[in-house]
């Protein structure tokens, strides 16, 4: 019956290892017919089906249920509005709050060195940037990627920050303890240099994160896009300001607070600020339409 038959198909029989064992797994013999109608017996031992894990990249991951519903949401040409069920929403929720905590407890590890803080707030705001795109991998890995990556490029732009505060800082203790002329003209000078400041800082480590420049060209196309996204800037500054402002009014609670910022609040606070930088970024990226 099988000689004549070169496409037989392959007939399977599993036999348990023992008639008394529940679990599965077992003994798989195929049978099969080769080109000669020759009957081959193979025998191959099942292994036990292993319980799905929920880490990145797996359908019960948090960050690809999110994925899964925005590319079924961008498949139409009209793509409606993503609506998530209220489990979704936690599970994303709770993800995105251990992300934070994760992020913020290796900032403040990374930046314990100080010379790479720049480097540290770059790879911060490289992960953040993919959260925004819905493009986060895990966070540590992303982390650590980008701090290796933009080090170099981060440092030297950390080093003329540092730099240009120390400069201020002589010319605030000088116009502090002196009341002559030279005190007076640098105090205009101070004005001017602090507002420079104000506009190229909490732009220019986003920049870092995002593109491949030369330390001159981040510090003149943070202070270009301060002036040309004035209210994007306004709320970016906002983040920097409000805490000091808080803290100035009613220093009793910094004594209450501080700890959060080592826990979650630098992520937070760093995040908020990436949503709107992102907003600029994409207006930056968009190709114009021919």
């Amino acid at each position: 019956m099988y000689k004549n038959n070169k496409n037989l198909a392959e007939h399977e029989v599993t036999f348990n290892k023992t008639e008394n064992t529940p679990e599965p797994g077992g003994e798989r013999i195929i049978i099969k017919a080769d080109e000669s109608g020759n009957m081959i017996k193979t025998v191959t031992k099942e292994e036990e089906e292993a319980a799905p894990e929920e880490v990145e990249g797996s359908p019960l991951h948090p960050k690809s249920i999110k994925r899964d519903i925005l590319k079924e949401s961008q498949k139409s040409e009209n793509p409606e509005p993503v609506i998530l069920t209220v489990g979704q929403k936690f599970f994303i929720a709770m993800d995105k709050f251990g992300d934070f905590f994760i992020l913020n407890m290796m900032l403040v590890v990374f930046c314990l060195p100080i010379i790479t803080i720049g480097a540290s707030l770059t790879a911060l705001y490289s992960v953040f940037i993919k959260m925004v795109k819905n493009e986060e991998g895990v966070a540590k890995n992303d982390f650590l990627k980008a701090f290796k990556k933009n080090f170099k490029a981060a440092t030297k732009v950390w080093a003329v920050i540092l730099i240009v505060g120390a400069i201020l800082f002589l010319q605030y203790a000088y116009i502090k303890n002196h009341d002559d002329t030279l005190a007076s003209y640098l105090m205009i000078f101070l004005g001017f240099e602090m507002l420079i400041v104000s506009l190229v800082v909490p732009m220019i480590f986003p920049l870092v994160a995002r593109y491949d420049n030369t330390t001159f060209n981040y510090i003149k196309n943070s202070f270009i896009i301060s002036l040309m996204n004035i209210k994007q800037w306004l709320m970016v500054f906002f983040h920097f300001f409000v805490p000091f402002l808080i803290y100035y009014v009613n220093p009793k609670i910094r004594h209450y607070t501080w700890y959060l910022w080592l826990v979650i609040l630098f992520s937070i606070f760093a995040y908020s600020k990436t949503v709107v930088m992102w907003k600029i970024f994409d207006k930056l990226e968009k190709k114009p339409e021919n």
